[in-house]
């Protein structure tokens, strides 16, 4: 497998263009889009009922493999993360050999909190009564300990739940005494594609939350088409991206989808030698549940965006953690953002998208949620053709949960 990630990149793009000339025709008219065998459908429960997502979060959100984090949350030993979005409250720390480790962020003794949020320790002290444990989940302190005579320190330690960093991404199953991850095997063909965008190579810029009063997957599918852009993005991403034309590649459950720029009607029927150098671009659907843009929102500004949407308690409640990285090429070589006005860029990204998914994309999300719910029991969604992604997400979820 080559290294050389950024000759990858302008040939996966050149690909990407090569097929972009078969689907763009010189208006709107003529276009077409990479499609499915058929539309499909499947009933509107798959979105409102409250069995199902109990069976989503034990199989889905408790028993794969979820992003936590990235590695860059966590640089340093004694670094850590709190992830609660699936459920139980689980700590991710590096150790003192460069290694992460998750646990239950529980403490042995009374089951008390060990940690609130993000931070950095040496060592991981309850706040209750002071046992204290090393970076590797140890025990190693009790105070008062003459009142625990006769009790075995070594069984009783942080309880693990599987964990595995890869390609700078950290990954957890959050159910202790799940089976061990592994990662490779779980993105097989995909791994590459996620290693060209060089995420263990990025800084972060700015972080932010997005809450919606809509089905985690209502909200998830408005990622996955641009079937909707000059409609319901009007004035926003299809002043960018043409509408309902899209290139799609499967990766077993994952997936990555691009769609071509207003621009691009300018070279099509040309040689390519005359064709425009373009930085590559795609969203890339890291399953179940994460959505990773890779892509320049301005000339020479290019940055990744990452969603992650989790259920928020209830069958009609979306949280989404949304953060924007750095690639490498964008920094100095002391390891700092380019200059303030990158920064600022960056920052002004990340505002710019958050306003448009959550006052467009989500806005349609929590309306047609809400719609479904007092549906007719018989009422079915349709996935058109012209939404493989769709289709594809929505027979995976089925896949895992045996239906």
């Amino acid at each position: 497998m080559t290294t050389d990630w950024k000759q990858r990149r302008e040939e996966t793009q050149l690909n990407i263009l090569r097929r972009y000339a078969k689907l763009l025709g010189s208006s709107a008219r003529s276009d077409t889009t990479e499609m499915a065998d058929s539309a499909m459908e499947r009933p509107a429960s798959i979105y409102t009922d409250a069995d199902r997502l109990d069976q989503e979060m034990e199989h889905i959100f408790q028993g794969l493999p979820i992003v936590a984090g990235l590695s860059v949350d966590v640089p340093n030993a004694g670094d850590h993360i709190v992830f609660e979005e699936c459920g139980p409250s689980i700590l991710v720390v590096r150790n003192s050999q460069g290694s992460v480790n998750a646990f239950l962020n529980m403490c042995t003794h009374r089951g008390a909190k060990l940690k609130e949020s993000c931070g950095a320790s040496r060592s991981l002290c309850c706040p209750f009564h002071a046992w204290t444990f090393d970076l590797n989940g140890n025990l190693t302190s009790v105070p008062g300990e003459a009142g625990f005579e006769g009790m075995d320190k070594s069984s009783k330690g942080l309880v693990k739940v599987p964990c595995a960093e890869w390609g700078g991404l950290i990954f957890v199953k959050a159910r202790a005494g799940a089976e061990d991850i592994d990662i490779e095997s779980y993105l097989g063909k995909f791994a590459p594609e996620l290693l060209q965008i060089e995420i263990d190579k990025v800084v972060p810029v700015k972080s932010t939350e997005m809450l919606a009063d809509c089905n985690w997957k209502y909200a998830l599918d408005t990622y996955g088409e641009g079937y909707h852009f000059a409609r319901l993005h009007a004035q926003t991403v299809h002043q960018l991206s043409i509408s309902n034309v899209a290139v799609f590649d499967q990766f077993e459950c994952h997936h990555r989808i691009t769609f071509p720029t207003q621009s691009s009607r300018e070279w099509i029927g040309k040689p390519e030698s005359e064709w425009p150098k373009q930085s590559f671009g795609a969203v890339h659907f890291l399953f179940p549940n994460t959505v990773l843009f890779y892509g320049s929102l301005s000339e020479g500004m290019v940055l990744l965006q990452i969603f992650r949407l989790f259920p928020d308690g209830d069958v009609g409640k979306l949280r989404t953690k949304f953060a924007v990285y750095a690639p490498s090429f964008m920094l100095k070589e002391n390891g700092k953002l380019d200059d303030e006005t990158f920064t600022m860029v960056g920052e002004m990204g990340l505002d710019a998208t958050a306003h448009v998914v959550q006052t467009e994309d989500y806005w349609v999300a929590a309306n047609g949620w809400s719609c479904l719910k007092d549906a007719p029991a018989d009422f079915n969604i349709t996935y058109g053709a012209n939404e493989p992604a769709l289709q594809a997400m929505h027979k995976n979820i089925e896949k895992v949960l045996q239906l």
